[in-house]
């Protein structure tokens, strides 16, 4: 069963404007507008105001506001301010124009003098103020990257940048101009996110490991992907461009990190992607099915002074709480299921086998008509090992996407029924996954491991399943299918017969098995298992399929 997690069912539309919007949402946009905002969202922007994100994107770039953002890129702020004022003055003191230096930028300079970051324009000179070039702040990213740089390489900073994989070839002369704005400035640091550093380490990833970075926020972001529950990539490490965020990417990541922190409201800047609730209350549905790790959304209301304001069905301090409680069971769940040399079918797979062995379909909940919110979400399948098709769709989403292995969570319906579950993207072809259906309850109230609905193509799933295909990847792939994979496959009915009698004569006795056209054939399930039993002269409990043609058998 799945709850409806929409803002369209609370829609509230006011017609007037009702207030003025705060200052940094009416901002005259830039080219590197929402890179600015993501790069404030890592914590490595920080903007000219500490009570709301001002991005001051028009400003012109001097030596000393260039380095002040360089240095607060590479995460570099505390050390910076816990310089002493003596100590910094020390550094300064031989720059006969240390004094037009900004008393919030000292520490600043001395710190990028003291580390090789900048070198003085003269030998008794640092220009604070002069305007920064392109190839001047190129260079100090390379330098803070590791490279040397120093004769004729600073000339072709630009270039070098590009080649080490920081900034896009097309753009190096864009940048290549001598008076720079931040914005230039912020466009050059979000791509060198992902440059080489000397060391050979992409940078974002290097930021992720020494914990400059949030690694959820950058995977939440797409900058990095997990290989294994304990190791990251840059998402577009090797190929042709570095993607750039957009309009869009700034709203859906104000939206996404308001309801990380369950905030009442948030404001959101007049975009295309805002003109109607209809297109905010999309952002918000997509932002809660891509993340389960917001747990407690209720739904939410739009006016047109851009005020999006959140319901929720928990407070504020149980969601925190159960939110730690359940990133520490997802740590210790992959601890114990993943090995660092499995495949993702072998992970998939072990995801699939604890959901089904670890949770219970909350059968009780579903008859009385009084399902607990807790049972909607990953906490209520992980940690209270209760739920319906929706926490286990999220728990199997959550588990997968931090091993590695693209994971959607797809709502439709099921036999007449709200119903969610999930795709994945193994070994690069998409398939369909239902875990909730893997978990049936048995007439005598005893429990089964399927996989009847493990990795099915979109014909196979449609049969029971609906869906619109439109919103989620085409899964056409078939070799990953469970049954075809494990070579549990037979054309017919002598096939079957034989394929049983081996398998018990080498000692097991739970058999399951897919019988290929099964339809088409005239497939007799009770005359096959009869006949195999009769073989055996043993006795069995059989059950069947008829959507997928499988068949379950479990000896006496």
């Amino acid at each position: 069963m799945r709850k409806i997690k929409t803002g369209v069912a609370f829609l509230l539309i006011y017609c007037t404007l009702i207030a003025a919007v705060p200052q940094s949402m009416a901002e005259t946009p830039y080219t590197y507008e929402p890179e600015a905002w993501l790069l404030h969202r890592l914590g490595l922007y920080t903007g000219t105001s500490a009570e709301v994100f001002i991005p001051d994107l028009g400003a012109k770039l001097d030596r000393q506001i260039g380095v002040a953002l360089l240095l607060n890129f590479f995460g570099k702020r505390v050390e910076v301010l816990n310089m002493s004022s003596t100590e910094a003055d020390n550094v300064l003191a031989r720059y006969s124009d240390s004094r037009l230096i900004s008393p919030w930028a000292r520490r600043y300079m001395a710190y990028a003098v003291k580390n090789g970051i900048v070198k003085g324009t003269s030998a008794s000179t640092l220009g604070p103020l002069d305007p920064l070039d392109g190839t001047a702040f190129a260079t100090m990213i390379l330098r803070r990257l590791g490279y040397g740089m120093e004769g004729k390489s600073y000339l072709t900073s630009l270039k070098t940048l590009s080649e080490k994989g920081g900034l896009n070839a097309p753009e190096v002369s864009s940048f290549n101009k001598q008076q720079m704005l931040k914005n230039d400035a912020v466009g050059m640091i979000y791509t060198a996110l992902y440059a080489s550093c000397s060391t050979g380490e992409i940078l974002i990833e290097n930021m992720v490991r020494s914990g400059a970075v949030s690694a959820d926020k950058a995977f939440s972001q797409k900058l990095v992907r997990y290989n294994n529950p304990n190791s990251i990539e840059a998402v577009s490490a090797g190929t042709p461009a570095i993607p750039r965020p957009t309009a869009y990417d700034r709203v859906y990541y104000m939206i996404l990190d308001a309801l990380y922190s369950q905030e009442d409201c948030v404001y959101l800047p007049i975009t295309a992607y805002t003109d109607t609730a209809g297109e905010v209350f999309e952002i918000v549905e997509k932002c809660v099915w891509d993340n389960p790790e917001i747990l407690y959304y209720a739904g939410c209301t739009y006016s047109s002074s851009g005020k999006l304001t959140f319901q929720y069905n928990r407070s504020k301090d149980i969601s925190k709480n159960h939110s730690e409680l359940l990133l520490r069971k997802l740590d210790s769940i992959l601890d114990q299921i993943i090995q660092p040399d499995m495949s993702d079918y072998e992970k998939e797979l072990a995801i699939h086998d604890y959901i089904i062995n670890n949770c219970d379909y909350d059968l009780a909940g579903y008859e009385a008509g009084e399902i607990p919110t807790e049972s909607f979400n990953a906490y209520g399948a992980l940690c209270l090992e209760t739920a319906v098709c929706e926490g286990y769709a999220e728990a199997a989403k959550l588990l997968l996407d931090r091993t590695g292995v693209d994971c959607y969570i797809v709502t439709g319906s099921s036999r007449n029924v709200g119903h969610a579950w999930n795709i994945v993207k193994v070994n690069g072809e998409y398939y369909q996954l239902d875990v909730t259906w893997d978990d049936p309850v048995m007439q005598d109230g005893s429990r089964a491991l399927n996989y009847h609905y493990f990795n099915l193509t979109d014909d196979e799933m449609k049969i029971d399943h609906e869906w619109d295909n439109k919103k989620y990847p085409v899964c056409s792939g078939t070799e990953l299918n469970y049954y075809t994979y494990n070579n549990l496959t037979v054309p017919g009915h002598k096939e079957f017969v034989d394929f049983v009698v081996d398998r018990v004569g080498r000692g097991t006795h739970n058999i399951t098995v897919k019988v290929e056209n099964y339809k088409s054939i005239g497939f007799d399930c009770s005359k096959a298992a009869r006949e195999a039993c009769g073989r055996l002269y043993l006795g069995c409990n059989v059950s069947f399929n008829e959507n997928q043609g499988i068949v379950d058998m479990r000896f006496n």
